[in-house]
């Protein structure tokens, strides 16, 4: 993404073939992972069922999914082409997430 909350600095890059995962950090230890994968055909993502709400938004004209939690920890996920997109954050508001989404070239 090329918009990244105020605060938070990469402090980990991972390419191979299929993935692509950065993670942000902010000086109170607050994570944001953002991943992009190849979806292949014997492929899964795995997310926690046990959020406590599910919100499902049109951002930049894709169905972006938000798995919200009562700790503060929020999931997005949506695919695009060849890939699924897959953002988590600590204590981050839907609609820094939203932004971040919105400042991608797809």
């Amino acid at each position: 993404p090329a918009y990244i909350p105020q605060g938070y600095q990469e402090i980990e890059r991972m390419r191979n073939a299929n993935i692509l995962s950065i993670v942000y950090e902010n000086d109170d230890g607050n994570l944001i992972v953002w991943e992009q994968d190849l979806i292949v055909d014997d492929g899964n993502l795995v997310i926690d069922s046990e959020y406590d709400s599910e919100v499902t938004e049109i951002v930049n004209g894709m169905n972006v999914t938000m798995y919200i939690y009562t700790e503060g920890y929020v999931v997005a996920y949506f695919e695009e082409s060849y890939y699924a997109y897959y953002l988590s954050a600590d204590y981050l508001s839907v609609e820094e997430i939203k932004r971040m989404i919105e400042s991608m070239s797809l």
